[in-house]
């Protein structure tokens, strides 16, 4: 057995191979869920690719994105079918935005309340409970006064 490993492990320096697995790029869903289980969060289910989610944090007024950037955590879904591309998105999304990192996860995870179908949902957890959400983002920018006072309500529950 120990002749085996060697000649497995000098097969792999000639030939310039890992025998290491490759890490994946997807967090666990209890990693992921802890991001939002305690304190006050925003969790926003969004893609680079998905013009609505785009024009979402466009829309946003400034102590909008100040809160999320401070306390939300950023999901997004990569379908297994497209994941070279999506995650390449994803990846290259998070080299140029510092402030608003991307968490790419499975879109066939299950993950305790969210639901990553579809692009922009907005959650908001008071402590770990789900306590409001908000669905999509229309051309008339009406969710934007739906997050801005989700946001408002999680300042006031944390006083």
């Amino acid at each position: 057995m120990k002749k085996l490993l060697i000649l497995v492990s000098l097969l792999a320096l000639l030939t310039n191979c890992s025998t290491s697995p490759k890490k994946s790029p997807y967090l666990s869903n209890q990693q992921i869920e802890q991001k939002y289980s305690t304190g006050n969060k925003v969790v926003m289910v969004t893609h680079p690719y998905c013009g609505f989610s785009r024009r979402a944090f466009q829309d946003f007024d400034e102590e909008t994105r100040n809160y999320i950037s401070t306390n939300g955590v950023l999901i997004a879904p990569v379908n297994k079918k497209y994941e070279e591309e999506q995650l390449g998105g994803v990846l290259e999304w998070n080299k140029k935005h510092s402030q608003s990192q991307h968490i790419p996860v499975d879109g066939e995870n299950k993950l305790k309340d969210l639901d990553l179908n579809s692009t922009p949902q907005f959650y908001f957890f008071k402590k770990g409970k789900l306590i409001s959400k908000v669905i999509g983002w229309p051309k008339d920018k009406s969710n934007a006064k739906l997050v801005r006072e989700n946001i408002n309500l999680l300042k006031r529950l944390k006083k």
